[in-house]
């Protein structure tokens, strides 16, 4: 199996997004991680690929959705991964 590629542009998109969030609330990223515990640092800078668990732990805490997070981001404009020739082609696809 060939081993998906991070894409450098979306992480930053999302910690962008996450950051506009804090800011907008008036937090800073010390008080986001005294009553969370989730440190925002690399993951604001797309230094860190958060877990969907922590996104959704963040939205919880900022009073909103994945899906509004996610409809607040820029487009994802690369180009989708292309299947490595050795994967099986038995492989069931969505």
């Amino acid at each position: 199996m060939m081993k998906q590629e991070r894409n450098p542009a979306f992480l930053k998109a999302v910690g962008r997004r996450l950051r506009q969030l804090r800011e907008q609330h008036g937090l800073s990223q010390e008080k986001v991680q005294f009553k969370t515990g989730i440190y925002l640092a690399y993951v604001e800078n797309g230094l860190r690929n958060p877990t969907i668990t922590t996104l959704i732990d963040i939205c919880r805490y900022y009073g909103t959705t994945l899906e509004e997070f996610f409809a607040g981001l820029e487009p994802y404009d690369e180009a989708p991964r292309v299947a490595d020739e050795s994967e099986s082609e038995n492989d069931a696809t969505l």
